[in-house]
């Protein structure tokens, strides 16, 4: 019966923990795709209402949930979409609202992202000579 050698195990033992920090390594960034994916971004005021336009880059056809949550977590909007492209315009009434959290969650795919919403009144008062 032939033994492996206890030299030779010593020499590649860093060798194969440095392989299983690499394939750690690829695994993480590979959760980080989700944020490539997808995007969230505030487009302004329409009347008394925050613009929001998400877009979701569904290659897969992976079954999604997109929620909009106010800051007590309540849910504003859900749907759930397994399309290859999501792309919609979200009005959130700026009344009574502190913060929204669009969350969009899969098998594979988790995305968040919470936007703060500050309101404040600026008063301006202007004095003209009347002639």
């Amino acid at each position: 019966m032939k033994t492996f050698p206890l030299n030779l195990i010593r020499k590649f033992l860093p060798f194969i923990l440095v392989m299983v920090v690499s394939f750690s390594e690829v695994k993480a960034q590979a959760t980080l795709k989700d944020d490539e994916k997808t995007s969230v971004i505030y487009g302004g005021m329409e009347n008394e209402y925050l613009i929001f336009y998400v877009k979701v880059d569904n290659r897969q056809k992976e079954k999604l949930s997109c929620q909009l949550l106010d800051e007590n977590k309540n849910i504003l909007f859900e749907e759930i979409f397994s399309a290859q492209r999501f792309d919609k315009k979200f009005l959130v009434s700026r009344e009574n609202v502190n913060d929204v959290t669009f969350s969009i969650n899969g098998k594979n795919y988790n995305f968040s992202r919470n936007f703060s919403i500050l309101t404040r009144t600026i008063e301006e008062i202007t004095v003209e000579e009347i002639k």
